[in-house]
């Protein structure tokens, strides 16, 4: 990989892993270790690999001539000259390209190989953005349960309240059904969860391509960065995705280059060699002197009509790779736009969703007193903590989806400040 998309997938890396090393390093295990096992172990990274090894052989290939031509004749009838009886016929003959041609050969070949230097940066990025995503969504699947956890825990608190309240006349039966019911509702969306994060760890450890053999450890604290993370627009013109283009128009330069030198003359130079028998009873002078006849051949393309054709094609393919490249532009920068707003739109949920949780915690904790005097419903308790789990849940969503979009802005762009910002978050202790 060349110095610029090599600095390039380094950069992408370490602002991908901002939020990674911010939320999950735990016992040595972060986010990083995971992305980077998923790098050294899948295969179709591999793939791409041995493929681009392919391709760099080929450049030395298209250094080769074309097949040297070995003959060999014998004659049946002895054909008769001055000198004597022809017996046999040797001849070797070579050809070679135009001046330059085995270079404009070796060129495109090479930007063939470049070409798939940028397919292996954006098979990594895509394979990196996978990794991430799938950590955080089993990041979010861990906090609800942890938040139904506390529920249920809530739920035998206040279990024991109403049975001491029913003990002595001051509850009903029916408030301890209400919250029966509502304990069989917080234990299926428990039962739901654990099945969802057992679904996402299988595929979280289909993208390392490997058993599960080490747990996952999640860490405790997961929540925004004070200082959101941003970048230059002017950078997503460095994403591999564009710059494939440029390779391949650049390909596509060097693939006429090898179309003009093709439609020069080619040169072939030979020789011949006839051994010649003694004639017998004779005495000319040279009597069975071999016959040896050096030769020189020029292939010229008069009536072929194909060269033309093929720069008509690439004239063409130019124009569509530029077109493409304008078209793929406008998406990533239409994705930029979306995700930056998304990021803004889930960090305000989420931090509304968590002033209201606290509100409504506070009203719990009132509500919860005021029914131990008596002065209270106690389905106003159970609608309150309803409330709060909803909230909760939805601030777990809001997270979520702020880091799914950070996600996105980092696949998206390139940002050098983030190796700082990473070298800060590794020394919180956590």
């Amino acid at each position: 990989m060349n110095t610029h998309n090599r600095n390039y997938f380094q950069s992408f890396l370490c602002a991908t892993l901002f939020c990674g090393v911010f939320v999950s390093k735990v016992q040595g295990q972060t986010l990083s270790y995971w992305i980077e096992s998923a790098l050294k172990g899948n295969p179709e990274i591999q793939a791409l690999e041995l493929e681009q090894s392919r391709k760099v052989l080929a450049e030395d290939q298209a250094g080769a001539l074309p097949n040297t031509d070995i003959g060999l004749g014998y004659f049946l009838s002895e054909p008769e000259t001055r000198t004597g009886p022809q017996q046999m016929k040797f001849s070797i003959k070579q050809q070679f390209p135009w001046f330059g041609t085995i270079t404009a050969r070796k060129n495109y070949k090479q930007s063939l190989s470049e070409l798939q230097f940028e397919t292996i940066a954006i098979a990594k990025r895509r394979l990196i953005r996978s990794v991430s995503e799938r950590y955080y969504m089993l990041l979010a699947l861990d906090r609800k349960q942890k938040i139904v956890v506390k529920q249920l825990q809530l739920i035998a608190t206040y279990k024991t309240i109403v049975l001491s309240k029913i003990n002595v006349g001051e509850a009903t039966v029916g408030e301890l059904l209400n919250l029966k019911l509502q304990q069989y509702d917080l234990e299926a969306k428990q039962t739901e969860f654990r099945h969802q994060f057992q679904g996402e760890k299988a595929q979280f450890y289909a993208l390392l391509n490997q058993k599960e053999l080490m747990p996952i450890q999640l860490p405790e604290i997961w929540e925004i960065p004070e200082t959101d993370t941003s970048a230059d627009s002017l950078s997503l013109s460095l994403h591999p995705e564009l710059i494939q283009y440029d390779k391949l128009f650049a390909s596509v330069v060097q693939s006429e280059m090898v179309n003009t030198k093709d439609s020069q003359p080619k040169f072939g130079i030979g020789i011949d060699y006839i051994p010649v028998g003694l004639r017998e009873s004779s005495t000319i002078l040279e009597n069975g002197k071999d016959i040896l006849m050096p030769m020189i051949g020029v292939s010229v393309p008069i009536f072929n009509n194909s060269y033309r054709i093929k720069s008509k094609q690439n004239r063409l393919k130019q124009q569509e790779v530029a077109l493409e490249k304008q078209n793929r532009m406008n998406h990533l920068s239409a994705l930029l736009e979306k995700a930056r707003n998304l990021q803004k739109a889930a960090k305000t949920t989420y931090q509304k969703r968590l002033e209201s949780s606290n509100q409504v915690e506070q009203i719990l904790r009132l509500a919860l007193q005021n029914y131990q005097v008596g002065s209270v419903n106690f389905d106003t308790i159970l609608k309150a903590q309803q409330k709060q789990l909803n909230l909760q849940l939805q601030q777990v969503d809001a997270l979520l989806e702020y880091f799914n979009q950070t996600i996105v802005f980092h696949y998206l762009t390139e940002n050098e400040n983030f190796n700082t910002k990473i070298n800060t978050y590794e020394n919180v202790n956590y």
